[in-house]
């Protein structure tokens, strides 16, 4: 079957954004589209398809479908938008019979060991997530986010009239409404999301060891963690690791472009066997605090979400009794 993974990104690309072209490369299955005002790359791969457009473009054509005038100010609301993604781009994936949307910040893994024929044909969804979620092309589950609940979702119509990110493409939109429709969705957590505001790597959705520290080690297509638990590494294979809006230094960039590098939780860098130790990993999680993350990061969000309208939005989660779920 053939796959189109949706990228619109304005702005400055994440400086280890060289690594995720190196990563969706290796998955010659899926074409990756992105949409972007910023200078096409030279040497893409082949299934890596660069469309010069502007945010303000892709407005005008939200505005074409829903019929009233929306709020898209910034990149960053895209997100609530993600869920339309095939009929926005719809003249872009004629001929595929899923499409999907990922984000900008992960590093992907061998992606065909998870996404098999089997899962194709037995699901309408899959996965759930804002970083990758995958949809059959079709009428029906390209509308889905057209349905409105009495209580448990924001409708599309709060969600794209808002300054605020409601997470309408996640747990505050498309799950509940997908549930509620019963649409056939894969939900295994094939993945490494990291949690915002730690300074050491935690995974999230993992309640059994997202605690415990790690790196995570990309190889000829293929990604792993090395998680250190009790003196013992215990190895993991994913999809992807998200890295969620982490600020990242390149180490030896010149050098970065190979098949085999680590991922720790301030830095990237050239793979080298005695990394491999707990130790390491240990001394690794602790380069950053919390803190040293988390306090100016907080003021600045709770400013901005005052600014776009959190505590309308807070009315409107109480009156439709929309819960906002925990990580872990």
């Amino acid at each position: 079957m053939k796959i189109g993974i949706i990228l619109p990104y304005f702005g400055n690309l994440p400086c280890y954004f060289d690594l995720w072209l190196q990563s969706a490369s290796y998955n010659k299955e899926f074409d990756f589209l992105i949409f972007t005002d910023n200078e096409e790359r030279e040497n893409l791969s082949n299934n890596i398809k660069w469309v010069n457009m502007s945010l303000e473009d892709i407005k005008h054509k939200i505005e074409g479908i829903v019929n009233f005038k929306v709020v898209l100010h910034i990149p960053y609301k895209l997100c609530d938008y993600k869920p339309m993604y095939g009929l926005i781009f719809e003249d872009f994936l004629a001929g595929y019979d899923w499409w999907g949307h990922c984000d900008p910040d992960m590093i992907f893994g061998n992606m065909k060991k998870y996404i098999t024929p089997q899962l194709l044909n037995e699901y309408d969804k899959i996965y759930e997530l804002g970083h990758l979620t995958l949809y059959k092309n079709n009428d029906k589950v390209n509308n889905l986010w057209r349905m409105e609940l009495k209580e448990g979702a924001y409708s599309y119509k709060d969600a794209f009239r808002t300054r605020y990110a409601t997470h309408f493409d996640e747990q505050l939109g498309m799950i509940p409404i997908c549930e509620s429709l019963n649409i056939k969705t894969y939900k295994k957590n094939d993945f490494a999301d990291i949690k915002v505001g730690k300074g050491s790597f935690q995974r999230c959705w993992d309640r059994e060891r997202g605690q415990y520290p790690r790196i995570f080690r990309w190889k000829n297509g293929s990604l792993y963690g090395y998680i250190s638990i009790n003196g013992n590494i215990e190895i993991e294979e994913y999809i992807y690791v998200h890295l969620q809006k982490r600020t990242m230094e390149i180490k030896d960039k010149s050098k970065m472009l190979q098949e085999d590098f680590v991922i720790e939780p301030n830095s990237i860098l050239k793979f080298d066997e005695r990394m491999l130790t707990s130790e390491y990993i240990q001394e690794s999680n602790l380069k950053l605090s919390d803190e040293s993350i988390n306090y100016k990061a907080k003021l600045k969000l709770r400013f901005t979400n005052l600014m776009k309208g959190s505590i309308k939005n807070k009315i409107i989660r109480k009156i439709k009794k929309i819960k906002i779920p925990q990580t872990y």
